[in-house]
């Protein structure tokens, strides 16, 4: 049983915190309201099926998206949790920092809506990542074990410096990939526009 007992449903109001404190937690629905802070505390976060977070996630351990959309809103400057996407499970930004300077390990959907700035998280994975609604975004990461695909879309941009930071990932560009670096790419590389 988790730090919460058996909750189905965590919603976090404004000023109230929650501490993991190094347990495990599992809920279907999570709603984190703004001024609301989650302290994982090297614990973990299992939410079934999406909902929002508004307010702060901060600590170290583990949050696992299994299913539905969870939207992250605003920056998450403490965090430094891995954050896993399950297959069919979604994790939308609108912040760089929104998962602050913890791994993604993403085999679903990571969506970048709106955002601007360095994305300095590594990602692993199979999944997807889309730039989507105008965001441009440098990709600071090392994502070589991403072996997932970005997709860019039209009035997007995505830009990099080095191979790893697109990993093995392949490319759909309906925006902008800009690739700024003097060295050479493996021929293994795909791009598709």
């Amino acid at each position: 049983m988790g730090a919460l007992g058996n909750t189905r449903e965590l919603n976090i109001s404004n000023a109230a915190i929650v501490d993991l404190n190094g347990s495990t937690q599992t809920v279907e629905t999570f709603t984190g309201q703004m001024g609301s802070t989650v302290l994982f505390k090297e614990g973990a976060l299992t939410v079934n099926k999406g909902g929002i977070s508004q307010g702060e996630l901060t600590g170290g351990g583990n949050l696992n998206v299994t299913g539905g959309t969870l939207a992250i809103e605003g920056l998450n400057a403490r965090y430094n949790a891995l954050t896993s996407i399950s297959p069919n499970a979604e994790v939308s930004l609108d912040n760089t920092q929104g998962l602050g300077r913890g791994n993604i390990a993403n085999d679903g959907l990571l969506t970048l809506k709106n955002v601007t700035g360095e994305l300095r998280n590594s990602i692993s994975g199979k999944g997807i990542v889309s730039a989507t609604a105008r965001t441009d975004v440098e990709l600071d990461g090392d994502n070589s074990r991403f072996v997932g695909q970005f997709n860019i879309d039209t009035g997007s941009a995505l830009s990099v410096n080095e191979q790893k930071n697109l990993g093995d990932a392949s490319v759909i560009n309906n925006g902008l990939l800009t690739i700024s670096t003097e060295r050479s790419w493996g021929d293994d590389a795909q791009y598709q526009r």
